[in-house]
Protein backbone atom coordinates (compact mmCIF):
# COMPACT_ATOMS: atom_id res chain seq x y z
CA UNK A 1 0.00 0.00 0.00
CA UNK A 2 1.46 3.54 -0.87
CA UNK A 3 0.80 6.37 1.07
CA UNK A 4 -0.85 9.44 -0.61
CA UNK A 5 -0.77 12.46 1.51
CA UNK A 6 -3.86 14.14 2.05
CA UNK A 7 -2.90 17.52 0.86
CA UNK A 8 -3.03 15.97 -2.62
CA UNK A 9 -6.17 15.66 -4.45
CA UNK A 10 -6.70 12.98 -7.11
CA UNK A 11 -6.58 13.78 -10.80
CA UNK A 12 -10.92 13.65 -10.89
CA UNK A 13 -10.71 16.10 -7.40
CA UNK A 14 -8.42 18.45 -9.58
CA UNK A 15 -10.29 18.65 -12.53
CA UNK A 16 -13.38 19.63 -10.51
CA UNK A 17 -12.03 22.00 -8.80
CA UNK A 18 -10.37 23.30 -12.42
CA UNK A 19 -13.69 23.00 -13.82
CA UNK A 20 -15.37 25.08 -11.52
CA UNK A 21 -13.16 27.75 -11.01
CA UNK A 22 -13.35 28.05 -14.83
CA UNK A 23 -16.89 28.67 -14.37
CA UNK A 24 -16.53 31.04 -11.99
CA UNK A 25 -14.47 33.05 -13.82
CA UNK A 26 -16.91 32.86 -17.03
CA UNK A 27 -19.87 33.75 -14.66
CA UNK A 28 -17.58 36.76 -13.43
CA UNK A 29 -16.61 37.98 -16.87
CA UNK A 30 -20.52 37.69 -17.95
CA UNK A 31 -22.02 39.93 -15.21
CA UNK A 32 -19.06 42.27 -16.06
CA UNK A 33 -20.08 42.61 -19.03
CA UNK A 34 -23.60 42.82 -18.67
CA UNK A 35 -23.34 45.98 -15.99
CA UNK A 36 -20.79 48.10 -18.71
CA UNK A 37 -23.60 47.44 -21.19
CA UNK A 38 -26.47 48.77 -19.08
CA UNK A 39 -24.32 51.92 -17.81
CA UNK A 40 -23.46 52.06 -21.69
CA UNK A 41 -26.90 52.29 -22.64
CA UNK A 42 -28.03 54.15 -19.83
CA UNK A 43 -25.65 57.44 -20.65
CA UNK A 44 -26.74 60.51 -21.56
CA UNK A 45 -25.13 60.42 -25.27
CA UNK A 46 -26.45 57.28 -26.41
CA UNK A 47 -30.32 58.70 -25.30
CA UNK A 48 -29.45 61.48 -27.21
CA UNK A 49 -28.42 59.53 -29.97
CA UNK A 50 -31.14 57.20 -29.82
CA UNK A 51 -33.73 60.08 -29.70
CA UNK A 52 -31.99 62.15 -32.82
CA UNK A 53 -32.44 58.91 -34.62
CA UNK A 54 -35.72 58.52 -33.93
CA UNK A 55 -36.77 62.53 -34.58
CA UNK A 56 -34.95 61.78 -38.03
CA UNK A 57 -37.29 58.86 -39.16
CA UNK A 58 -40.44 60.43 -37.97
CA UNK A 59 -39.36 63.26 -40.33
CA UNK A 60 -39.08 60.61 -43.11
CA UNK A 61 -42.52 59.44 -42.52
CA UNK A 62 -44.02 62.73 -42.22
CA UNK A 63 -42.26 63.96 -45.50
CA UNK A 64 -43.69 60.28 -47.27
CA UNK A 65 -46.95 61.29 -46.46
CA UNK A 66 -48.96 63.68 -48.84
CA UNK A 67 -50.72 66.30 -47.52
CA UNK A 68 -50.24 67.86 -43.63
CA UNK A 69 -49.22 65.47 -40.42
CA UNK A 70 -48.16 65.39 -36.97
CA UNK A 71 -46.15 63.27 -35.16
CA UNK A 72 -45.90 63.82 -31.17
CA UNK A 73 -42.33 62.21 -30.06
CA UNK A 74 -41.54 60.59 -28.37
CA UNK A 75 -43.24 57.41 -29.04
CA UNK A 76 -41.46 55.54 -26.14
CA UNK A 77 -42.32 56.58 -22.50
CA UNK A 78 -39.22 55.59 -21.14
CA UNK A 79 -37.48 58.69 -22.58
CA UNK A 80 -36.81 61.09 -20.27
CA UNK A 81 -36.14 64.48 -23.15
CA UNK A 82 -37.34 67.12 -20.41
CA UNK A 83 -33.44 68.08 -20.63
CA UNK A 84 -32.41 68.50 -23.83
CA UNK A 85 -32.66 71.06 -26.44
CA UNK A 86 -33.81 69.74 -29.89
CA UNK A 87 -33.53 71.71 -32.82
CA UNK A 88 -34.70 71.13 -36.46
CA UNK A 89 -32.22 72.54 -39.32
CA UNK A 90 -32.55 72.40 -43.22
CA UNK A 91 -31.01 68.81 -43.48
CA UNK A 92 -30.25 67.37 -39.91
CA UNK A 93 -31.70 67.44 -36.54
CA UNK A 94 -29.62 68.15 -33.57
CA UNK A 95 -30.11 66.75 -29.26
CA UNK A 96 -28.01 68.75 -26.77
CA UNK A 97 -28.21 69.20 -22.88
CA UNK A 98 -27.42 72.79 -22.93
CA UNK A 99 -26.29 73.64 -26.72
CA UNK A 100 -23.42 76.60 -25.36
CA UNK A 101 -21.42 73.57 -23.17
CA UNK A 102 -22.26 70.72 -24.15
CA UNK A 103 -19.42 68.31 -24.97
CA UNK A 104 -21.69 65.88 -27.01
CA UNK A 105 -24.41 67.15 -29.25
CA UNK A 106 -26.49 64.11 -31.30
CA UNK A 107 -26.50 65.03 -35.14
CA UNK A 108 -28.68 63.07 -37.81
CA UNK A 109 -28.83 63.34 -41.34
CA UNK A 110 -31.73 63.37 -43.20
CA UNK A 111 -32.84 64.53 -47.16
CA UNK A 112 -35.35 67.13 -47.92
CA UNK A 113 -37.10 67.18 -50.97
CA UNK A 114 -36.85 70.17 -53.20
CA UNK A 115 -38.60 73.34 -52.13
CA UNK A 116 -39.00 71.90 -48.38
CA UNK A 117 -37.74 73.59 -45.38
CA UNK A 118 -37.50 72.52 -42.28
CA UNK A 119 -36.99 74.53 -38.66
CA UNK A 120 -37.68 75.22 -34.89
CA UNK A 121 -36.42 74.18 -31.35
CA UNK A 122 -37.78 73.29 -27.98
CA UNK A 123 -36.49 73.09 -25.08
CA UNK A 124 -36.87 71.08 -21.98
CA UNK A 125 -40.41 69.82 -22.78
CA UNK A 126 -42.08 66.64 -22.15
CA UNK A 127 -43.29 66.18 -25.37
CA UNK A 128 -42.82 67.48 -28.78
CA UNK A 129 -44.05 67.67 -32.04
CA UNK A 130 -43.05 67.33 -35.90
CA UNK A 131 -45.70 69.28 -37.77
CA UNK A 132 -46.13 69.33 -41.63
CA UNK A 133 -47.84 72.39 -43.03
CA UNK A 134 -47.65 71.42 -46.66
CA UNK A 135 -43.49 71.99 -47.73
CA UNK A 136 -42.71 73.16 -44.26
CA UNK A 137 -41.72 70.56 -41.28
CA UNK A 138 -41.41 72.20 -37.92
CA UNK A 139 -40.17 71.26 -34.75
CA UNK A 140 -42.81 72.45 -31.88
CA UNK A 141 -44.32 72.39 -28.37
CA UNK A 142 -47.22 70.17 -28.24
CA UNK A 143 -49.09 72.57 -25.76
Amino acid sequence: MTFRGSLFLSKKAQLGIVFLMGALALLAIVSLIFSIAQKTGDSEEVVKAVFAEEVRLALNSLISVPGDGLIQLPQNEDYNITEFTVSLHNGYVEVCSSCEIDYFTARKGFHLPEDYEARGTVKEQEIICLVKDAKVLRLEDCD
